[in-house]
Order: C-alpha cells, then structure tokens, then sequence
C-alpha cells in the first residue's frame, strides 16, 4: 500500500484519495447485503471511515486509488 503514491505520483498524478475496499465487509458479505435502510447506510459509513485508515489498508482485499492528471 505504501508504494502506491509514490509510483501514480512519478507517473504525473495528483492523488486525491486512496481507500481500502472490502476491509471489514470481508467474509461477512451475505450479511452485509441483507441490510436496508439505516442499518445499511451506517455500515456504509463505518467502512468507507475504516477504508480511510491507512493503518487499516493491509487487512483490504483491494486499494482504491484516485487521481487527477493536471492539466
């Protein structure tokens, strides 16, 4: 995870945002896609919150990253 900014960054991107996905909803997911309504939308925000953590991004199955190449 460390590497990834450093090389988009070399290749002339700006990073924006970088997010661990399926961290915390690994293994859990038929549970996770049974919510609805406000239980859904907390488990939304608890795990997008989580994703941010770069202490955190090792225990992601993917990282996100999103940059903008300056024009």
């Amino acid at each position: 995870p460390d590497e990834i900014t450093p090389l988009m960054e070399r290749c002339g991107l700006r990073t924006l945002l970088k997010v661990g996905v399926e961290g915390v909803v690994s293994g859990v997911e038929e549970a996770v896609n049974e919510l609805h309504g406000e239980a859904w939308q907390a488990w939304v925000e608890l795990n997008y919150r989580f994703g941010q953590e770069p202490s955190l991004y090792g225990a992601s199955e993917h990282l996100l990253y999103v940059g903008e190449k300056p024009v």
